[in-house]
């Protein structure tokens, strides 16, 4: 069920090989470290997950987490963030009131720099 798949190894092991020939077999798209390219930027790495289908919840850089009923979201910049989740979710803030709580798929909000909120998510 894998859209994509990153391998951060320039010389993957023996299993790391297998998960590439598997990727290769599956026409799972992937990228990957090598000698000629040890590392990808965080530009070309989202680039490459769009590109997949993968669905990205912000393409402005924050950290997200968002698992078992629970939106995390860790900001970048003081600028208004804008998260778009995969469908329509009950959103209840949890640790900001500078949301109110809505039946939606986006959020958008203002937050410091670097600031963590939380927010319950659920069908």
């Amino acid at each position: 069920n894998y859209k994509a798949a990153i391998f951060t190894a320039p010389l993957p092991s023996a299993s790391g090989k297998d998960a590439i020939n598997s990727c290769e077999n599956l026409d799972i798209p992937y990228i990957s470290a090598s000698q000629d390219k040890p590392s990808y930027t965080a530009d070309e790495i989202l680039d490459f997950l769009i590109s997949s289908d993968v669905h990205c919840y912000n393409t402005d850089g924050c950290v997200i987490y968002c698992s078992n009923g629970i939106l995390a979201v860790h900001t970048v910049s003081d600028k208004e963030t804008k998260i778009v989740l995969p469908q329509k979710y009950k959103i209840k803030p949890i640790t900001t009131s500078a949301i109110i709580e809505c039946d939606s798929n986006t959020i958008t909000f203002t937050a410091p720099e670097y600031t963590t909120l939380l927010f319950e998510i659920s069908l």
